[in-house]
Order: structure tokens, then C-alpha cells, then sequence
């Protein structure tokens, strides 16, 4: 991502221009390029499915008390220049969620 400087030929753009996206993020000017084409999905890995699921049990309940989090996460977002919601999400994902990795064995019967 680059930020482009006001009084730029840019800075007035927004939009795509072949292969760059340029758009507004906190007041900013951004630009970035478009993502690559999605390739060949392989299945998510154990530590995979963890993250995954961690963030689909924290997701709902903070967005439940996103107005708390704007007050209590202002100062930490300010400092790393991340919204107060990626900053919540971030303590609580490092120090509020415990996953146990259970691997599954197969012995190629139900019973």
C-alpha cells in the first residue's frame, strides 16, 4: 500500500487505473494493487482451522460492543494506526482465546 501525498496528480483520483486501485482510508489517499488471481484452494491446515475458528467465535461478539471498543481501544489505535475494532480483535486473539489442537485419526470405520 502507498499513501500519495495531497497536491499530487493523484490525489484527486479515485478509482481504478489498470492494474492500481487508489482509494480513501482515514483521511488518506491510498493505492494499492489488485490482488492476483485466485489459485488452486488447498485444504486449511489444523493451525488454519484454529485462527479461523477463533475469529469466527470473537467476530460477532465484538461487533456486539463496537461503540465500548472505540472508547477503550482509541489510544492503542491511534498509536499503531489501526481502527480500534483490528486493535481489540488483535489483544483478544493473542491473550483471550485458548485453542486445544486435536488432530483427527481415521481407522476408516464409524463404529
Amino acid at each position: 500500500m502507498a499513501i500519495i501525498q495531497e497536491g499530487t496528480v493523484l490525489a484527486g483520483i479515485r478509482g481504478r487505473i489498470g492494474n492500481v486501485v487508489i482509494y480513501t482510508w482515514k483521511n488518506k489517499v491510498c493505492a494499492r494493487s489488485l490482488p492476483a488471481k485466485p489459485r488452486k484452494k488447498r485444504p486449511r491446515t489444523i493451525p488454519q482451522q484454529a485462527q479461523a475458528n477463533k475469529m469466527k467465535v470473537l467476530s460477532p461478539f465484538l461487533n456486539a460492543v463496537k461503540p465500548f471498543l472505540r472508547t477503550g481501544f482509541k489510544q492503542i489505535a491511534a498509536g499503531r494506526n489501526i481502527t480500534a475494532n483490528n486493535a481489540a480483535k488483535s489483544a483478544n486473539l493473542l491473550t483471550g482465546i485458548r485453542v486445544n489442537f486435536l488432530t483427527r485419526r481415521s481407522t476408516g470405520t464409524l463404529f
